[in-house]
């Protein structure tokens, strides 16, 4: 039982699993001499998630028009993970993540570079009315400072916000942007833990199961 239980734990600690999106894995007869922990993955990178909304009262619109292309500059384009060479004083293995390599813009209306992207029309008036834009996974910044550089239809020049917040891999970003009707724009950020899946996922699977009843003389 205990010789058991290392190994699953061996085999889920120690895997680096790469780009694995859906992991199935057949049922685990478990009794208290083969217990084992559920399996959580660290994620090496960040969910953003960028709303936009009007503070005008007036006309829909009528300063920036609508949304045309949106940035995230300045991002890392590397992520080097160094494996652990013994385990700490409690017993965990650690391994560390940094991020480098040129910085780039990434262009959030290209279609490789996001998860969602849909400027729509005029931008939305009020907060209860904000519209989500743009959703992309990209590592943390490299500066601390989230650089998002956008074109509206009626501004003149490409605009710029920089948004200090302590970014850490593992999260997800919540950015409301609010267009004020001076030419100004500001953020309101939130922060929450990393959603696996918003939407249901349906996947036929072949899965062969044995029973060896012998053992415990029931079914």
């Amino acid at each position: 039982g205990p010789v058991l239980g290392g190994v699953i734990e061996q085999f889920w600690n120690d895997v680096i699993w790469g780009d694995v999106d859906v992991m199935y894995g057949n049922v685990v007869s478990g009794s208290q001499s083969e217990g084992f922990n559920v399996m959580t993955f660290d994620h090496a990178l960040c969910v953003y998630r960028i709303y936009i909304y009007s503070m005008h009262e007036d006309e829909e619109g009528s300063r920036w028009g609508k949304l045309e292309t949106m940035n995230i500059e300045k991002m890392p384009t590397s992520c080097t993970i160094t494996l652990p060479k013994e385990k700490e004083g409690d017993g965990a293995k650690r391994f560390a993540i940094s991020y480098g390599g040129e910085l780039k813009d990434l262009e959030l209306d290209h279609a490789d570079n996001n998860i969602y992207f849909n400027p729509g029309d005029k931008i939305p008036v009020g907060l209860d009315k904000k519209r989500l834009v743009a959703k992309c996974i990209s590592a943390p910044p490299a500066d601390g400072l989230l650089h998002i550089s956008l074109t509206t239809s009626k501004a003149e020049a490409r605009q710029r916000v920089s948004i200090a917040r302590n970014f850490q891999a593992g999260h997800a970003y919540d950015i409301v942007l609010r267009f004020s009707d001076h030419g100004l724009i500001n953020a309101d950020v939130s922060v929450e833990d990393w959603i696996e899946h918003d939407h249901d996922v349906n996947q036929d699977v072949v899965v062969n199961m044995y029973y060896d009843l012998s053992r415990y003389g029931t079914a």
